[in-house]
């Protein structure tokens, strides 16, 4: 019986200590679709998602900031780097970014055209284009630390 305690006490721990975050692990692509005006970035997205509940536009905003900040994307003849450049930054800020993906979304970006829904197998395709306002986005990584100011 103390064994089996013991066993179980030790699987509790190691799942709160390999516990994921909330962040979504969406499969998703990003594209920049042209050089947007200043401060902006013009994206289109395309996510896979398991149910067509979950085909909306939320999902394609969430992962054009995703993909911004950890993935980066190619526009016309150059690569724009993501604005996270390491991975433990996002695992030491992981509590600011699940708020920023579930809750800030809808601040740092918008799109400009109806979203395509298709269905690919057993699951659907989520299709848009989204501007992500890259400068208020950064703005806001600079005050909560996570970036460092760019200039001086």
């Amino acid at each position: 019986m103390k064994r089996l305690a013991s066993l179980l006490l030790a699987l509790w721990i190691t799942s709160i200590c390999f516990a994921k975050s909330a962040l979504p692990n969406y499969e998703y692509d990003i594209v920049g679709v042209a050089i947007a005006k200043e401060g902006y970035y013009l994206v289109e997205v395309s996510a896979l998602v398991d149910k067509k509940k979950e085909a909306t536009i939320d999902v394609a905003k969430k992962c054009a900031i995703l993909g911004c900040l950890f993935k980066g994307f190619a526009v016309e003849r150059f690569f724009q780097k993501p604005i996270i450049s390491s991975p433990s930054q996002a695992e030491e800020h992981c509590e600011y970014f699940d708020k920023l993906i579930s809750e800030q979304f809808d601040t740092y970006t918008n799109t400009t055209q109806p979203i395509q829904i298709v269905k690919v197998g057993k699951r659907f395709r989520v299709k848009a284009i989204v501007v992500v306002a890259k400068e208020a986005l950064r703005k806001n990584l600079e005050n909560a630390g996570i970036v460092r100011k760019l200039g001086l």
